[in-house]
């Protein structure tokens, strides 16, 4: 899926000798690690080649240590673990394709006339596409995903180029497949206030802003929180269908065999009444013989 290696790959430096002994990963979207900020060039394997193989630089900006709030970072931390509480919750994740959502982006591609359309859910460590339109991968990994980074907004992520925005110029998914240039997402939000994805438009061109078409994305995300909604609350109601179903199947499970059961009581008592009064009779017939002689 990434055709192209680069710098921005190198994360947690050790930038006290010549030698490079970090793992890969997406520095640049990673607070705190060493190569933060990086910009492109070819990648040195991480297994003893000096450090200069990698044709990049730092300026004293990127050198410095990146200091942060441990009550915002904590407020952070549980902000995500409710949103993926309630990510969870709709059961949506890795489930087949759905007409509902597959039409939703249909509309927009249509209505923003780009060639790749998504509905993106940002998960743990990744993003996954309810519904893809022009993209033949399911996921990508988080740290490198547009849409993390719209879900952290109120309004429509607008990206006019990612080849000029900082933010996004070493992404491999601008370096590489699909060669994003424009970027257009709107937050999916649920009724509690949790931003779960995206509704996303993209082209290889890029683009000016176009307040139409973000009011489109707006309300096409609106439609998928309804879409959710109502997905969940119709799975609520099999699940109690089922649950009441399985309750009556046992209710007569449990009459049944009352039933029998008091079925095989009467049917003894029947038989005991009858040899009782089969006995009777002979005590009746007894009592006559004694009292004749």
């Amino acid at each position: 899926f990434f055709k192209q290696k680069t710098a921005y790959e190198i994360y947690q430096c050790d930038w006290s000798s010549d030698v490079c002994s970090s793992d890969l990963g997406p520095g640049p979207y990673r607070s705190g690690r060493a190569c933060v900020g990086l910009r492109q060039g070819p990648r040195a394997e991480h297994s003893g080649l000096p450090r200069r193989a990698a044709s990049f630089s730092r300026s004293p900006r990127e050198t410095q240590p990146v200091t942060h709030n441990t009550s915002d970072l904590l407020a952070a931390r549980v902000a995500e673990e409710q949103r993926m509480k309630a990510l969870i919750a709709y059961q949506i994740l890795d489930t087949p394709p759905e007409e509902r959502f597959d039409r939703i982006v249909r509309l927009a591609s249509h209505i923003a006339s780009a060639p790749i359309a998504l509905v993106s859910l940002v998960d743990r460590d990744r993003q996954w596409f309810k519904a893809r339109l022009g993209l033949e991968t399911s996921e990508t990994p988080r740290d490198i995903a547009f849409c993390a980074r719209a879900i952290q907004m109120n309004d429509v992520l607008w990206v006019e180029d990612a080849r000029e925005d900082e933010r996004f110029a070493d992404n491999p998914l601008v370096l590489g497949e699909p060669f994003v240039r424009f970027y257009g997402g709107a937050p999916i939000v649920t009724r509690d206030g949790h931003r779960l994805g995206t509704v996303c438009v993209i082209d290889q061109k890029p683009r000016v802003y176009d307040a139409a078409i973000s009011a489109h994305l707006q309300a096409l995300a609106g439609v998928v929180a309804d879409e959710l909604e109502l997905r969940q609350a119709l799975g609520n109601l099999t699940d109690a269908r089922r649950r009441v179903d399985a309750a009556a199947r046992s209710r007569d499970l449990t009459t049944a065999l009352l039933t029998e059961e008091l079925q095989a009581a009467m049917e003894g008592c029947d038989a005991l009444l009858t040899e009782m009064q089969s006995q009777a009779s002979r005590s009746e017939e007894h009592t006559s013989e004694l009292q004749s002689h």
